[in-house]
């Protein structure tokens, strides 16, 4: 049975599901301040049309990594409908936070403030979704931590998921492919 879930519509991708473990996290301030964090940063003073938000960007993000992971998912034999749900939400739950992170001004200020101090904004969003407690205390879906979640934003580490899954000799690595790469949910929905 598929947890309760909201329908909300985007102007890219048209109707997408929010789960209720999903809306708990964006119903924090430590997201919904992604509403004010530009996507372009300053891109809208040249194009006035270009006004995109970290936060529809990681609503998109969240939709598209949830389809990739289900249709990378069919192509590996042998994965139980428990592995499967695991992953899907999993990854959903990467592109909902995957930016979480960022300052204002986006890429500026992790170039300009954040690197000053050895940090960038995926380190940040890891380090928030661990320990900011209104993330941390969210219930996830059976067999997903916040420390798992959390591992997967870190820029610069190898990926955490690299074990087999289900019976076959695929790892898990397949998944970052959709968190990584010329044709990530990231990139996809950006552009």
């Amino acid at each position: 049975m598929e947890p309760g879930h909201e329908i909300l519509k985007d102007p890219v991708h048209g109707y997408i599901k929010l789960y209720d473990h999903e809306r708990k996290i964006v119903d924090t301030s430590v997201f919904q301040r992604l509403r004010r964090i530009k996507q372009l940063t300053v891109v809208d003073y040249a194009y006035p049309g270009a006004v995109h938000t970290r936060f529809s960007h990681s609503l998109g993000v969240m939709h598209v990594a949830g389809i990739f992971t289900q249709e990378l998912m069919d192509k590996i034999p042998g994965i139980s409908p428990d592995e499967r749900r695991k992953y899907y939400y999993l990854m959903r739950l990467w592109g909902l936070v995957h930016d979480i992170g960022h300052g204002p001004f986006s890429h500026l200020f992790d170039d300009e403030i954040l690197s000053r101090h050895g940090l960038d904004h995926e380190t940040l969003g890891a380090k928030i979704v661990s320990e900011h407690p209104d993330i941390s205390n969210t219930p996830l879906p059976e067999g997903i931590s916040v420390e798992s979640l959390s591992s997967m934003m870190r820029s610069g580490e190898e990926w955490p998921m690299n074990r087999a899954i289900g019976g076959s000799a695929v790892s898990e690595q397949i998944l970052s492919y959709v968190a990584t790469g010329p044709y990530s949910a990231d990139l996809i929905d950006y552009f």
